[in-house]
């Protein structure tokens, strides 16, 4: 118990250093722009070497509400992700670093196959996730690159790394 009490203090002072980080952030987003919702509030930016990566979680009902399907009772837990590239040279994100069992958008998109035509590949693919999901993970020089990584789901305050390699 005790450990977990010093976790949450340590999250939460650094949730409020990452909020002032956030007020001071700007750039272009060359991706998915996050959506509007309370969760949006819940942001938090860290910078490090040139590398800004801003976080949120949000929570089974804005999820549901995002998404269109309870993903939180599918054991599936969104994390969005802004990774801005300060850098001169282009750096990788690593989405194992944050849940090594993480999901695809297309995993995400096709956990319920019901009413989809098995037979026809297209209904198989729903393109909002795609949409909304990371993309590409390499972030060249001076990009800003957003978007859901589908984690699994951690009851409680949820804690990850975000891995970039460059």
């Amino acid at each position: 118990m005790k450990r977990a009490a010093v976790t949450r203090i340590h999250l939460l002072a650094t949730l409020g250093a990452l909020l002032f980080l956030a007020a001071c952030a700007s750039g272009p987003v060359t991706h998915y722009s996050a959506p509007e919702g309370d969760w949006k509030a819940r942001i938090t930016s860290q910078e490090r070497n040139g590398i800004e990566v801003s976080a949120a979680v949000p929570s089974a009902s804005e999820s549901e509400e995002l998404f269109g399907k309870p993903l939180y009772k599918q054991g599936i837990q969104p994390v969005w992700l802004e990774i801005s590239n300060g850098r001169n040279a282009y750096v990788n994100f690593l989405p194992v670093g944050l849940d090594p069992q993480y999901f695809t958008p297309l995993e995400v998109a096709n956990t319920d196959l019901k009413g989809k035509q098995k037979d026809d590949p297209t209904s198989l693919v729903d393109q909002s996730f795609l949409n909304k999901g990371m993309g590409a993970l390499r972030v060249e020089p001076g990009e800003t690159r957003s978007g859901f990584i589908f984690s699994k789901l951690d009851e409680g305050t949820k804690a990850f790394n975000v891995d970039i390699v460059g």
